[in-house]
């Protein structure tokens, strides 16, 4: 019966984005969409569940969602994710279990011995001659994306 009283994944997604999407933009929020369909198929593919109890993620669940990001493939078998794209994914899924613990729906952050890790890069800018060469190819091609 204590089972009961416990709140699962599927809730605490749906309570953040029901009261975000009248926070966050379109843009951003769409951005929790893309993590909530990688935690559903990682949920359905690797663990073999629907739904699971917040009670029961730790941080070996958080370490093999990690990996589960760092391997996914799309139908054409290329992989999907940067270093970057996946701390995105587990930051934004960090966020909404800091809701959860502020709701006092979990007591244990599983987060807590996990550290987020970004890759830096500095953009080069381009010098004049590439930049006219942009130019031309996207003169010569309205659809060409810079």
């Amino acid at each position: 019966g204590e089972d009961d009283n416990s709140k699962t994944l599927k809730e605490l997604i749906a309570y953040h984005n029901g009261n975000m999407i009248h926070v966050l933009k379109a843009g951003t929020m769409k951005n929790y969409y893309t993590t909530e369909r990688y935690l559903q198929k990682f949920l359905r593919k690797k663990k073999r569940l629907k739904d699971i109890y917040l009670k029961q993620l730790n941080f070996r669940f958080i370490t093999d969602f990690e990996h589960y990001l760092r391997t996914y493939k799309n139908t054409k078998k290329q992989l999907m994710l940067s270093n970057n794209g996946v701390m995105k994914h587990l930051e934004r899924f960090k966020k909404m279990i800091n809701l959860a613990i502020k709701l006092e729906w979990m007591y244990k952050n599983p987060f807590s011995q996990f550290q987020l890790k970004y890759n830096k890069y500095d953009r080069a800018y381009l010098n004049e001659r590439e930049l006219k060469r942009k130019l031309i190819q996207n003169e010569a091609n309205p659809f060409y994306e810079m």
